[in-house]
């Protein structure tokens, strides 16, 4: 049990340095903020200003909520073992090994932490001067990239298309 006890503290002290790094504390305190004007009667008066903020309140959300779930998981799971119940080993090494999972997903938003890295991106693909076999490059190019953003759960949508002649 105490391998599992230091394993789990481990994941505690990494988990409270990605939250740091991603500053969820003021992250949470602009959600906080947005949860008040949106509590306000008349936030629908404008509603162009009330679908921005609900936008705003809703990426805060998915950014701050699976760190404080895995937080408070953490917790829950340090909880039980100081309960020193032999007959919990399994159940809490599995807890323990989903927790080392979730946070090495969620350790790629870390990657995304900057000021831009939550706006949309526009990719333009040209074949320039290369004949058919830049034609066809650039559409293979555009699915591999289509292809990787769906696999990814990113929304995908093509403004303009022109075709090559033998493509």
């Amino acid at each position: 049990m105490q391998d599992l006890s230091q394993q789990a503290l481990d994941m505690q002290a990494e988990i409270e340095a990605a939250a740091e790094r991603l500053d969820v504390d003021s992250l949470l305190q602009r959600k906080l903020e947005l949860d008040k004007q949106i509590a306000k009667p008349d936030f629908w008066d404008e509603p162009k200003k009330a679908q921005e903020i609900s936008k705003q309140h809703s990426k805060l959300e998915q950014r701050i909520k699976p760190w404080l779930d895995l937080q408070k998981d953490v917790n829950d799971l340090l909880d039980m073992l100081d309960l020193k119940d032999i007959s919990l080993r399994p159940g809490l090494s599995s807890d323990l090994n989903e927790i080392v999972r979730r946070l090495a997903t969620l350790k790629e938003d870390l990657k995304f932490s900057g000021p831009y890295d939550d706006h949309d991106a526009i990719i333009s693909i040209y074949a320039g001067a290369g004949g058919t076999d830049a034609q066809d490059w650039a559409q293979m190019l555009m699915r591999m990239y289509v292809r990787w953003s769906e696999a990814h759960k990113y929304h995908v949508h093509t403004v303009d298309e022109s075709p090559g002649d033998e493509v």
